[in-house]
């Protein structure tokens, strides 16, 4: 708690030490100017000289000393400085007991008009820190008084640098996170628009084939033959091809395609019995059959068949203007028989007509070691047929 200093000893209790001897000659003339004004209001030095713990008629004596005629306005300043520091940590809202108030505002309550009880200065305020900044430059302020007021102008600017730099590195590490953040949701938006995209393509993919299937008539048990099927492995050789790659057009398919399949297939079926003992040891079936093209053109297919190997598709003759009768079927079985290799052919298989039984007798003039037979399917379907129009069963 501070007291007023013996006589001669007013250097030892200010507020702030001394830098140099004339700051301390200074300080101990405040404080013997302040000691003079209590022994004058006849105040004991073992006495407070701030606040209500004076006697209240000392305190009144005293501050009338200060205010009166022979009172000065310098030792009044240092009073209420001695009272502040005494009863309390200096802080800007302190600065407001070193002026008074000439005018406050009726719209605004905050903005005053305030005067300084040192140099009389005027001055407009909303708050305390205009006050602090005014009595750190004043001339006619006690020093002990404008250096208190520094050194918290200092505290302060001190803690809004810490204020800032601790505002700026929770900037900087949200700015981070916030990019990072960012960064994670665009890979999670990216990833969900390219899965989307994906998904769009794929049914894309799958209407153009199904449309191709359609518009072609193309059965579609050609799309059910497994990983092993001729168009599973269309489908993987387009995605294995490069991007630049252009299907063939019906040129391609219709020329260099078709030679090239041809040779391939032939090599194939050669490979299944390559010096042709099979044949000679089991006999080939030579089997014909009418059929309408896609375009109803009028064919004859034909095919052979040896030791159960699958058989050998042999060729498609378009009959269009011919008469399809016994002697031109006939020349044309014949003239398969001969380029398979007549003695491999043990049996030849047509269906029940008359024109094939006719065509029949002139194979087998030809080759007599040949046999003829109705296609037995046939002959089961005709039969079934003509138990349907019986009254029994109809």
């Amino acid at each position: 708690m501070l007291v007023p200093p013996p006589p001669g000893d007013g250097a030892g209790w200010l507020a702030s030490g001394a830098g140099s001897s004339a700051a301390a000659a200074s300080d101990a003339a405040d404080a013997a100017e302040l000691s003079d004004a209590a022994d004058a209001a006849e105040l004991p030095h073992a006495m407070p000289l701030h606040g209500d713990q004076l006697p209240q008629e000392q305190q009144a004596a005293f501050l009338k000393q200060l205010n009166g005629e022979s009172g000065s306005l310098h030792a009044k300043l240092l009073y209420i400085h001695t009272g502040l520091v005494a009863s309390a940590t200096l802080e800007s809202r302190h600065s407001e007991k070193f002026f008074t108030v000439v005018e406050r505002k009726k719209d605004n309550q905050q903005q005053l008009k305030v005067a300084c009880l040192a140099c009389k200065k005027v001055l407009m305020s909303t708050g305390s820190n205009r006050m602090v900044g005014h009595i750190v430059k004043c001339d006619e302020m006690p020093k002990v008084i404008k250096n208190g007021f520094k050194a918290l102008q200092e505290r302060s600017k001190s803690m809004t640098l810490g204020k800032r730099q601790a505002a700026t590195l929770a900037a900087e590490e949200a700015e981070i996170w916030a990019k990072k953040h960012a960064s994670s949701q665009s890979l999670l938006k990216q990833s969900g628009i390219k899965a989307s995209l994906q998904e769009a393509e794929r049914a894309w993919a799958d209407k153009c084939i199904a449309e191709f299937f359609y518009a072609n008539a193309i059965p579609f048990g050609v799309a059910g033959t497994g990983e092993a099927g001729l168009y599973s492995r269309m489908v993987s050789a387009i995605k294995a091809a490069p991007k630049s790659y252009i299907p063939p057009n019906r040129h391609k398919l219709g020329g260099v395609l078709l030679d090239t399949c041809f040779d391939g297939m032939w090599k194939q079926i050669q490979a299944r019995d390559p010096d042709g003992s099979q044949a000679y040891k089991y006999g080939a079936t030579y089997v014909t059959d009418g059929w309408d093209s896609c375009d109803s053109r009028p064919l004859i297919n034909s095919a052979f068949i040896s030791n159960n190997d699958g058989g050998i598709f042999w060729r498609s003759v378009n009959t269009s203007g011919h008469t399809k009768d016994a002697n031109y079927i006939a020349t044309l079985m014949i003239a398969d028989i001969y380029a398979y290799g007549p003695t491999k052919v043990v049996l030849v298989i047509t269906d029940t007509c008359t024109t094939m039984k006719s065509a029949w007798e002139i194979v087998m003039t030809e080759f007599p070691w040949i046999s003829c037979l109705p296609c037995q399917p046939h002959v089961v379907s005709l039969l079934l047929k003509d138990i349907g129009k019986t009254p029994e069963v109809r």
